[in-house]
């Protein structure tokens, strides 16, 4: 890992990389740079000027870059902007049908090479013939559905991003309000709060890591988080990942094209997704009691 940060938004800046790369001393040395965006676990992403930033580093060391943009099409804005299109020769996209087509579980997975990478693309054909066997044939049919594109795939894509960005930001303001540091999410459907401000009183309950918070959480609110511990981040941190995709899908996107107001009111989020709203003052609530 390249280490980030809060206040970098837990994104890797041209500046963080070249520093890694200036300190090893080897301009030659092959590299991989592995970059995930909209980001899980954060919900952050990165601007066209930051992307612009990297590009400069990967091309002074010649880095290849795999690009997880699995979230994309779930940027809220509907404006995620793939870095293959400031460094394509150097570029493979990794992407999916799982996130923004609503799929969970269908796991199929898909990987975008540049034609300057094809003795790359032809290798890695070869281990994956020896380690696969095929996705199932209904995955296949509706993997062909959902990439070749439609109105209706369009439609449900905006309205997707307008549900997920209204509680993606009710769940902020929310956190926020009660001293929880996180950023903002602007895509996927992620929140990465840090509970360092409450460090002191959840150690009185015998809380000091990120795995002790979750335990503690979901046993007393039963709202259910992954410790920071899970990416990267070492115990001391008080981070914690959570998810905010407990709700009916098809009645909240039906709902959204009936209001067919862009952003929705937050209200919507107390009206259509009960359990998010539930767990979320559950949490402030438990958060109160310290």
């Amino acid at each position: 890992f390249i280490p980030t940060d809060f206040d970098s938004r837990w994104l890797l800046s041209g500046e963080h990389l070249e520093a890694f790369c200036g300190a090893e001393n080897d301009p030659e040395k092959p590299r991989i740079l592995i970059l995930n965006y909209p980001s899980n676990p954060v919900g952050s992403t990165y601007s066209p000027n930051e992307l612009e930033d990297l590009v400069v580093v990967l091309k002074k060391y010649n880095i290849t870059v795999i690009s997880d943009e699995i979230y994309g099409l779930l940027h809220h804005n509907g404006e995620h902007r793939s870095i293959a299109t400031l460094y394509p020769e150097k570029t493979i996209i990794s992407s999916g049908i799982s996130k923004w087509c609503g799929a969970g579980g269908w796991r199929l997975g898909t990987f975008a090479f540049p034609k300057d990478l094809d003795w790359l693309l032809n290798g890695m054909k070869v281990a994956a013939s020896e380690t696969f066997t095929s996705v199932s044939a209904p995955i296949q049919y509706a993997a062909v559905k959902a990439f070749e594109g439609s109105s209706d795939i369009d439609n449900y894509l905006v309205h997707s991003r307008r549900v997920l960005s209204v509680i993606g930001n009710w769940c902020y303001n929310q956190l926020i309000q009660k001293q929880i540091r996180l950023i903002k999410p602007e895509g996927g459907f992620y929140l990465f709060p840090s509970f360092r401000n409450y460090s002191e009183k959840l150690k009185h309950r015998g809380i000091t890591t990120g795995k002790e918070l979750a335990e503690a959480i979901l046993m007393e609110t039963g709202v259910a988080c992954l410790p920071g511990e899970d990416f990267g981040l070492k115990p001391k941190h008080l981070v914690l990942r959570m998810a905010y995709v407990n709700f009916n899908g098809k009645n909240a996107i039906n709902q959204s094209i009936k209001l067919n107001i862009n952003p929705l009111p937050e209200s919507f989020v107390k009206d259509n997704c009960q359990d998010i709203h539930t767990g979320i003052l559950k949490l402030l609530d438990w958060i109160e009691q310290l």
